[in-house]
């Protein structure tokens, strides 16, 4: 909105907490003025990192957290899974982190799921 001129210089944090509360549903915890900045908080805004980065995140560790409990022996529902002192859960998630960056993510991702 701040490319179509929506909101701009004099209504920036207005702006910004009028979109939180029509798309999230969230109003700011104590009074806000156009003095505060409360949009630069964001770390992917104030780096101008695309959020769809931050959806793709969640993705992967659904990924990592499925893995991790069938890996643990769980069956059932998923969200009813807890791998919490499964040892070949931590040793395969060890594993897979010691890689660190000798190998490409897609490769270390594929050894754990």
């Amino acid at each position: 909105r701040t490319h179509n001129g929506t909101i701009n210089n004099t209504n920036l944090n207005s702006g910004w907490w009028k979109l939180r509360h029509d798309l999230q549903g969230l109003m700011p915890p104590v009074s806000r003025s156009e003095a505060d900045f409360d949009a630069g908080a964001k770390y992917h805004i104030a780096m101008k990192v695309s959020y769809i980065r931050y959806y793709v995140s969640f993705l992967h560790q659904f990924e990592f957290y499925k893995a991790l409990c069938s890996i643990s022996g769980h069956k059932g529902q998923l969200h009813l899974c807890d791998f919490y002192k499964s040892k070949r859960a931590g040793n395969a998630f060890r594993k897979m982190l010691s890689l660190g960056s000798s190998k490409p993510w897609p490769y270390v991702k594929k050894e754990l799921t």
